[in-house]
């Protein structure tokens, strides 16, 4: 009976060291946006990155991509991707602005609305991504409709996407931001020197130390063979 009594403390003690979750704030590695009108330029060393969106000659998507190795190993309870932006144009104005994942690597300083990287073209110009059923341009892993606001940080979950990433479920290669008829919105990229940069905030549970275990099985044992005596 006694046994089994240590062995349920220790699962208890075990259950709750895994559930511990600490919270750490990611910064972009790489980002930039890509321009229907200019297809064969870069602009991934702008201070600014864009959903903007005329449904004609002027449509521009965002490419984000962050490093999950300070996480491996870890369960991912919550990741949130936050973007400083304002309105281009459009004050007050109801938009939507949708997260995919890109298909492909990509390189800052060369992606274009043509080609991921120089000699690598995308299978379709503006980038080739795909949501949660791996359907180009469809079902987002997140979407957001809201009034477009100055100075506002716009906030998008992507629990299931990072942790899949992070994992390795699924290549990193980022995000793809894209937005509808109408969007003009504006953000602040990682190289804006007035700061609010884009973060990705992620709560997670770490691996517990080996040591953690192993402490807690040698304070166990220690009591089962102390009630034997």
């Amino acid at each position: 009976m006694f046994l089994k009594s240590a062995l349920g403390c220790l699962t208890l003690v075990l259950v709750s060291a895994v559930a511990l979750a600490d919270q750490t704030t990611l910064s972009a590695v790489s980002d930039a946006r890509i321009l229907s009108f200019q297809p064969t330029s870069s602009d991934g060393l702008s201070s600014t990155l864009s959903t903007y969106n005329d449904n004609a000659s002027n449509i521009q998507r965002t490419l984000i991509q962050f490093d999950y190795s300070t996480l491996a190993g870890a369960t991912i309870n919550s990741a949130i991707l936050r973007l400083y932006g304002s309105s281009f144009g459009h004050p007050a104005f109801q938009t939507t602005t949708s997260v995919y994942r890109p298909t492909q690597a990509w390189t800052e300083s060369q992606v274009t609305w043509d080609s991921a990287k120089t000699g690598t073209n995308w299978s379709t110009p503006g980038g080739d991504y795909v949501g949660s059923t791996g359907i180009q341009n469809a079902s987002p892993y997140a979407s957001v409709t809201q009034t477009e606001v100055d100075g506002h940080w716009y906030e998008f979950d992507l629990t299931t996407l990072v942790a899949n990433q992070a994992s390795g479920s699924l290549s990193n290669f980022g995000f793809v931001l894209t937005g509808s008829t109408g969007n003009s919105l504006i953000f602040n990229s990682r190289e804006n020197t007035q700061g609010f940069s884009p973060q990705l905030v992620v709560t997670y549970s770490p691996v517990p130390e080996p040591g953690t275990f192993l402490a807690l099985g040698v304070s166990v044992l220690a009591l089962v063979c102390r009630k034997r005596r």
